[in-house]
């Protein structure tokens, strides 16, 4: 038979528990699991064992952020043609609409990557055209 001190004793120390589990929780950027945690609890003067810990994370819904891995958009080891560098790194021009340069990049969105492309005057600083697509093919390219 359990006695219903012992049983109140532990509901306190849980509460109390479940109070550093979220202040580390949110110390940690989110980032930590059970495993880490019990790690960094006794640095602020709290003992507590690792299925004790999973328990009450799991009760309070904490998870932590997971990592995701960076994904190669770029294939430099291809066989297509390579334009000639005719700037030579030497990006400074007097008059404008002579020398632009041009990029594509992807913003990361809910419903999957959309692609931007752009061309730049590196005279006057100013975007010179845009477009932006669902898949990363020449037509953006050229319609900016």
């Amino acid at each position: 038979m359990v006695c219903r001190k012992t049983t109140q004793r532990r509901a306190e120390e849980d509460a109390r528990l479940e109070l550093e589990i979220i202040a580390a929780h949110k110390r940690t950027r989110e980032t930590c699991g059970s495993k880490r945690l019990r790690e960094d609890l006794p640095a602020h003067g709290v003992d507590a064992g690792l299925y004790r810990i999973r328990k009450l994370r799991k009760k309070l819904g904490i998870h932590c952020k997971q990592k995701k891995k960076l994904k190669a958009t770029t294939d430099s080891s291809h066989k297509l043609p390579v334009a000639d560098n005719l700037l030579e790194q030497k990006f400074e021009t007097t008059e404008p609409n002579r020398v632009w340069v041009s990029d594509i990049t992807y913003i990361p969105t809910d419903e999957g990557r959309l692609y931007l492309a752009g061309h730049k005057d590196i005279c006057t600083g100013e975007l010179v055209g845009h477009a932006m697509s669902e898949r990363m093919t020449r037509k953006p390219v050229l319609r900016a």
